[in-house]
């Protein structure tokens, strides 16, 4: 994406795996299967310095 839009701003958020679990497990109607968030914080990978990605 910077490669294209230099100005972009990324944001990386960052949070607990349990709460956010918790969180998407109660929501009602949602899309995303309860096995999801394990799959998304296995293949999360945090930005390096100077916004790395």
């Amino acid at each position: 994406m910077r490669a294209h839009v230099p100005e972009i701003v990324l944001l990386h958020l960052m949070g607990d795996r349990e709460p956010i679990t918790e969180r998407q497990a109660v929501r009602k109607g949602h899309f995303m299967p309860r096995s999801l968030p394990a799959s998304q914080f296995a293949t999360l990978e945090t930005p390096g310095p100077g916004g790395g990605w």
